[in-house]
């Protein structure tokens, strides 16, 4: 299994970047053909094959913040070259779990700093068996918050499903219920460099139960309706080079 952040071996030029919604069987979607957004669609996974069809289109599958951890790790000359013995005993303590029962995926190393995405291998193996059974495969799981942008400054925070997602670095993001949005927004630990960093409200227009967001916890907050919050996020996705 190739690391989430490894360029494709090839290019698909039709994909459906797909997110579940919750724990059940209903899902969202939208189709890229060569990276031209298609109608979105959803429904469960019957509905997902039908839409995917016999073509072999590259499904990607968004992994929700609760399920994926991101980390950034500094690495010295010496240890870059054997970063994939170091990382995991890095993180050990930091990640509560068996080295030996996770999955451990890489960025390119970018100066000192080595981004980090952990899974349980029991996680990655129930998305791969559920969607087999359906006749269907993953060409690449993508963390959800890395399909947000980011910059120094400037967080972004994705409304959803009565919660919010944020992108909070090039490899950090954290996932809260809305009602404790402003209460994080306030901590000066929230996420590194929040103090003062501007935030990026997304959401959906016209989505039953968005709040009204103004300030938070004294940031200011940029607001921005998007038609489609998924169609919004997969604009992201050639960009990120990630794959299974």
């Amino acid at each position: 299994m190739r690391d989430f952040f490894s360029p494709p071996g090839s290019q698909i030029s039709r994909r459906l970047l797909v997110r579940q919604r919750g724990d059940a069987d209903a899902y969202e979607w939208v189709p890229l053909v060569d990276d031209v957004l298609g109608e979105p669609g959803s429904g469960d996974l019957d509905g997902l094959a039908r839409c995917a069809g016999d073509d072999a289109a590259g499904i990607v599958l968004l992994v929700p913040p609760e399920r994926v951890t991101l980390r950034s790790v500094t690495l010295n000359d010496a240890e870059r070259r054997h970063y994939r013995q170091i990382v995991p005993f890095t993180l050990e303590e930091d990640v509560a779990e068996n080295t030996e029962d996770l999955h451990y995926a890489y960025t390119a190393v970018q100066g000192a700093a080595l981004g980090v995405a952990v899974m349980r291998r029991t996680v990655v193996e129930e998305y791969l068996a559920r969607f087999r059974e359906r006749g269907l495969g993953l060409s690449a799981l993508v963390p959800e918050a890395l399909l947000l942008p980011w910059r120094d400054g400037a967080q972004t925070w994705l409304f959803r499903d009565g919660e919010f997602v944020a992108r909070t670095g090039p490899c950090g993001s954290f996932v809260a219920p809305w009602q404790a949005v402003d209460v994080i927004a306030a901590l000066p630990g929230a996420a590194p460099g929040a103090d003062g960093e501007e935030i990026c409200w997304v959401y959906q227009q016209g989505e039953p139960g968005t709040p009204d967001v103004g300030e938070l916890g004294g940031r200011r907050v940029t607001r921005q309706p998007v038609a489609h919050r998924l169609s919004w996020q997969a604009q992201f996705l050639p960009a990120a080079g990630l794959d299974l």
